[in-house]
């Protein structure tokens, strides 16, 4: 991955505002779907780097144990 993954997480939780903000300000329903659609994908995309930064750190602390 050429970004650290805290970088990857910071930039899909900025997407996903983004997102959530432009679907609050579109009157039209389709546009609106389609905001809340990807931010929701971006919120996945958040979770599961953050599952896997965890389940780093955890790795790293088994491999430090006596």
């Amino acid at each position: 991955m050429p970004k650290s993954l805290l970088e990857n997480l910071d930039h899909y939780l900025e997407q996903a505002a983004s997102c959530r903000k432009q679907a609050a300000s579109t009157d039209l329903a389709k546009e609106r779907e389609r905001y809340n659609k990807a931010a929701a994908s971006f919120e996945r995309l958040a979770d599961m780097a953050r599952r896997v930064q965890h389940k780093r750190s955890s790795e790293n602390v088994d491999s430090h144990a006596p």
